[in-house]
Order: structure tokens, then sequence, then C-alpha cells
């Protein structure tokens, strides 16, 4: 039982006489639910004390032993993918906490009556599992194809892209089999290493039977700033013939912007120091 305490003696007034006589404080002369005999408020029925910003009732400690409990047992028991060890403590209304271990080797205090109704089941990686399962359409969100592929799509239809006027621009654009990723992968495979996607005719847009994987050579001798050259029935561009020929592309720029003839561009001699060994590269400076 609460301690009473006595702070206010004075005449005793119903909260009814009160607000008939507009008063704002009141004395019955009977102890508040915390123990306190002092004035009341009119507006509420209140003690003055407990009506004090910052007052904490206090409430009385409950005798766990004698207080009747709908106590269960569930040690050793499994719910899901965890196993009850122990319990662990009991909450002010009794409710119970237990100890859990889940099958991934986590530790994890549980309430019981969410344990018995099937709300958890496990520490948390049950949840994890099934989000990842629902969420993930292909898992392949971070390889370099799904980087090439979310590019060459930004660059034909998005205009805010700067190379949307090189594509998007121009008219070209993506087939609408690729505008699934897994489609895009099943028929261009995976990339090389140093490998990019390139359009076979760079008038045409990208579609299965207009790309392959191409290195940064074949990228650079087919773009549309490309010179080429028709000698003898091989038509190839200026970087392409320079390098057939060892001879510095440089050289060969020149003598097209001097307007030259395609016979003398390639098949004019040049002076040896023009001449440039480079590994793999032939060294015959000229075509027969």
């Amino acid at each position: 039982m609460a301690e009473v305490t006595i702070h206010y003696a004075g005449p005793l007034v119903t909260r009814e006489e009160a607000k008939s006589q507009k008063l704002t404080r009141y004395f019955t002369g009977i102890a508040c639910s915390n123990g306190h005999i002092e004035q009341r408020l009119t507006c509420n029925g209140k003690c003055f004390t407990c009506s004090r910003r910052g007052y904490k009732r206090t409430k009385p400690p409950i005798d766990f032993h004698n207080r009747a409990f709908n106590f269960q047992d569930l040690t050793e028991k499994r719910f899901g993918r965890l196993t009850v060890i122990r319990p662990h403590h009991k909450t002010y209304y009794g409710s119970t906490y237990w100890t859990c271990v889940c099958d991934c080797g986590t530790q994890k205090e549980i309430k019981g009556e969410s344990l018995r109704s099937g709300a958890v089941v496990s520490c948390g990686c049950f949840l994890r599992e099934t989000a990842r399962t629902t969420f993930t359409t292909h898992g392949l969100s971070n390889t370099r194809a799904h980087k090439i592929w979310r590019h060459m799509r930004s660059r034909c239809s998005k205009p805010k892209n700067p190379a949307y006027r090189h594509y998007g621009g121009r008219g070209i654009s993506v087939c609408e089999r690729w505008d699934k990723f897994e489609n895009f992968l099943e028929d261009m495979g995976t990339p090389p290493d140093g490998f990019s996607i390139e359009r076979i005719d760079n008038s045409k847009s990208y579609s299965p039977d207009n790309c392959k994987w191409g290195d940064w050579f074949e990228q650079a001798n087919n773009t549309r700033k490309n010179v080429f050259i028709e000698y003898k029935g091989e038509k190839k561009t200026i970087a392409q013939w320079a390098k057939q020929l060892n001879i510095h592309h440089a050289t060969l720029t020149g003598r097209y912007n001097s307007g030259w003839s395609p016979e003398d561009i390639i098949s004019v001699p040049v002076k040896p120091h023009h001449k440039r060994n480079i590994a793999g590269w032939p060294t015959t400076g000229t075509v027969n």
C-alpha cells in the first residue's frame, strides 16, 4: 500500500461544488492513487503534485513469485530455425524473454509470445534470405557485362547523357529484345578482357546481328571520323594501312590532306627514319 502524505488541510469541497463556485482547485481530504492528500485540480480531478510537469509515478514492485502468470516452459523447444536455451528475463507485465540460438549460430533474446505465435522463426537471417530471393532479378548488376548494357541503353535513350547526340540523337537505338539484360547476355555472352561492344555497321542500331565484342583498335577504326583509302581492292582506314605498312599514321594523313591519290599514298616509299618497328607489325614499307 502506498504511503499517505498530507500536504494540505482545509474545507472539504466536492468537484461539482468547485465547478459551481468556479474554483480552479478544491480539497476532498481523500488520498489520490499515489497517496497524496492535498488540493486537486478542478479541470481533471488530479491532485496538484501528480499534475506537475516531470512528476514520475512510482509503481509498487511486483512479486513475481506470488503473481499468477500463464507461464510455459519453452526450454529446448524448437521454433523454425530457433532453439530455446533458457529464460532471459521477465517484463513488468509478465512477458518472458528467452535466449535462443539460431541455426546460423546467432544468439538472440526473443519474446515468448512471438515464438509461440510463429511471428519470429529466426534471428533475422531467414528474412534476409527471403528478401534476397524475392528482389534479385539476375544477380549480375555489378558485372562488367551489365555495366556495358546499362551504358549502351543510356546513351541511346537518355537525352541528358553526354554521348546521346552521337547515338540516340542520330537515331541509333537498342532492339526491343535487349531491353532485358538476360537476353543481351544470352546473345552476346561475357565480354573478354579489354573488349567492349561494337556495331558492325556504324549507321545501324544495336541488335544481335549488328554487334560483336571488339578491342580498342577495332573500335577506333569503326567511327564516322575515320578516313578510308581503297587500294587494289582493299578498303582500310589510315590507321589500318599505317599498321600494315609500318608507317606512322601522320605520314599517310599528311599525304591524304595534301591531295595525293590513293595509289601514291600507299605505294610511295618513305625515308628510313620515318619507319618504326613495332612488335608484331610488318616491316615492309610498301604494298606490292
